[in-house]
């Protein structure tokens, strides 16, 4: 109720402001121009509040839904006295500025305020000015199956000559379904490819399955008492290497789960640690999962971009990039929002199954890869009958229902 309470505060706020803004542009400009401004009122209603200066009552009324200015003279019914501070005593165009006053102040306004954060600070991923450097390809997307790999580069896509990320990921978004001719670079050597970026998310915006290479991976965010914190990292330590392999985006998928016997070799940009007890399971590798049990938690990490003015703010938001992000969701509730995004239906045969944790971001509308990396992880079953998949204990029976 709190939550509810603070967002029709907040809403209420907000509105009275920009009422404000408002109708200071009506009022401003028939005071400018000669009007009698009689009230200058926020909400309707009973006056609560108020002063009076001059010929004005300046107000705020009992009911905060909006607001005005009441001029002298302004109603056409009303008989017309020839006083000159009357509204239709004034010609047309004096009218007319008045009019269009109020919504215009707005726009200044919006204009006005995003020009000043904007010169103040502003917020994009790094690797928006690096070159196209392909920094990891999913499996089983238009990327991956053209053969694009690991350390390709861009070099023209659209017409455009050797770009940037911020040239190619609205060009890649905003063509779902449509063939890209795009020239690669690897090793010296230029080849052409045609992509057909995949329709994803309640947008469906367009994704080739391929994430950018990354200047550098900043550690933001430090959970207490968890292995990496116990291991001695710091915010601001930068990460160079996972296990001896070079980190070149964390678009890969991580499945991390508590285990005794293991740990993961963390390179630093000041040195070495061991982080234990965490075991992996990557998607190069899921043939051989350490199964989880109920009551353990699935993490997964996927596309955490680091920004360049502010570290705490490092997550690409999940609409902008097609994904679906969960935190600590039981896996029954993850499967129901899956299915919103993809014409493939997960469900859940076990309730015990269903109560599983997860957490981590996946790709809006593959519902493939979600049931690939959960049932490695959990050692789930997943039987599949057209567009329905069950997820089911591996003991146990499963029905799927036909396709209607």
């Amino acid at each position: 109720m709190s939550g509810f309470l603070t967002a029709v505060l907040a809403m209420g706020v907000i509105l009275g402001f920009m009422i404000l803004i408002h109708e200071f542009g009506h009022y401003a400009v028939a005071k400018l121009l000669g009007v009698r401004v009689e009230q200058f009122a926020i909400g309707f209603g009973k006056r609560l509040v108020g002063f009076r200066k001059g010929d004005t009552d300046y107000r705020i009324n009992a009911l905060p839904l909006g607001g005005y200015v009441k001029m002298s003279g302004e109603s056409p019914m009303d008989e017309r006295s020839g006083d000159p501070g009357e509204f239709m005593s004034h010609p047309r165009w004096h009218r007319f500025l008045i009019a269009i006053a109020g919504p215009a102040m707005n726009i200044l306004f919006a204009v006005g305020l995003l020009t000043c954060v904007y010169t103040v600070h502003y917020e994009y991923p790094s690797f928006f000015d690096e070159p196209a450097v392909i920094g990891w390809v999913v499996q089983d997307t238009p990327a991956g199956k053209a053969g694009i790999q690991v350390g390709d580069r861009i070099v023209r896509i659209d017409g455009i000559e050797n770009p940037t990320w911020e040239q190619v990921i609205p060009r890649e978004a905003l063509n779902p379904n449509q063939p890209l001719n795009i020239t690669f670079e690897r090793e010296g050597h230029t080849f052409e490819k045609t992509i057909v970026p995949e329709a994803l998310g309640p947008n469906q915006m367009g994704s080739a399955g391929w994430e950018p290479k990354q200047p550098s991976f900043p550690v933001t965010v430090l959970e207490p008492g968890m292995p990496a914190e116990k291991a001695g990292i710091k915010l601001g330590d930068v990460i160079v290497s996972v296990d001896g392999q070079e980190i070149r985006a964390l678009g890969t998928s991580f499945i991390v789960r508590h285990d005794d016997t293991q740990g993961l070799s963390v390179t630093l940009v000041e040195g070495r640690v061991s982080v234990a007890p965490i075991a992996r399971i990557d998607e190069a590798s899921p043939q051989a999962p350490q199964i989880l049990t109920p009551g353990q938690r699935l993490l997964i990490a996927r596309n955490h971009a680091p920004a360049l003015d502010r570290p705490e703010l490092t997550r690409i938001t999940a609409w902008e990039r097609g994904r679906v992000e969960f935190e600590d969701t039981p896996l029954g509730d993850a499967a129901k929002e899956m299915n919103r995004y993809s014409k493939t239906h997960v469900a859940v045969a076990d309730a015990e199954v269903a109560q599983l944790r997860i957490g981590g971001v996946f790709r809006a509308g593959d519902s493939d890869e979600f049931v690939r990396i959960v049932t490695a992880a959990f050692g789930l079953r997943a039987e599949r009958s057209g567009n329905n998949i069950v997820l089911a204990p591996r003991a146990a029976p499963s029905s799927v229902p036909a396709d209607p």
